[in-house]
């Protein structure tokens, strides 16, 4: 089967616009233990709470979440992978 013969599984805008506001918007360049209110926040607390949020937009679908610090700098979350 050709991929033009296939639906599409999402919506690459809707994602990319999501991303912009819930993640990018929210977070980029804000005090985030202030931000969310805790004491330390890590980047793998971050991936999980977008992991989070992403799959009630995508239910099942979150496979993984990476937050990077920076480009060498990651930490990632797969859902269910305890």
């Amino acid at each position: 089967m050709l991929r033009e013969e296939r639906p599409m599984e999402i919506d690459l805008d809707a994602l990319e616009e999501w991303l912009r506001r819930n993640v990018f918007e929210r977070f980029d360049h804000r005090f985030l233990n202030e931000l969310l209110g805790r004491e330390t926040v890590t980047s793998e607390d971050l991936a999980e709470m977008i992991a989070g949020e992403l799959g009630e937009l995508y239910p099942g679908r979150v496979l993984r979440v990476e937050v990077c610090e920076t480009r060498d700098l990651c930490a990632a979350y797969v859902p269910g992978g305890d």
